[in-house]
């Protein structure tokens, strides 16, 4: 993660309003994000809606749903 510009590792607890979470393949998101950078990125949200698809994550707003938007990460 980066937080003030320098890049760290903090447990997922620690991570606060602000910090820019870095993320690779595999990994889990550890926090709420929203994606602000992105390539290729799909998501597993079996656990939170049922769907047995990845999703993809894209850095585009969508303002009359936010839940729905495709830059927000669970």
């Amino acid at each position: 993660m980066v937080r003030n510009g320098k890049q760290i590792e903090v447990l997922s607890e620690e991570i606060v309003v602000g910090d820019i979470v870095v993320l690779k393949y595999g990994m889990r998101v550890p926090a709420d994000l929203r994606v602000i950078e992105c390539s290729s990125l799909y998501v597993d949200n079996s656990c939170l809606t049922g769907e047995s698809l990845e999703l993809e994550r894209l850095t585009d707003p969508v303002e009359d749903k936010p839940l729905e938007a495709k830059n927000i990460m669970f």
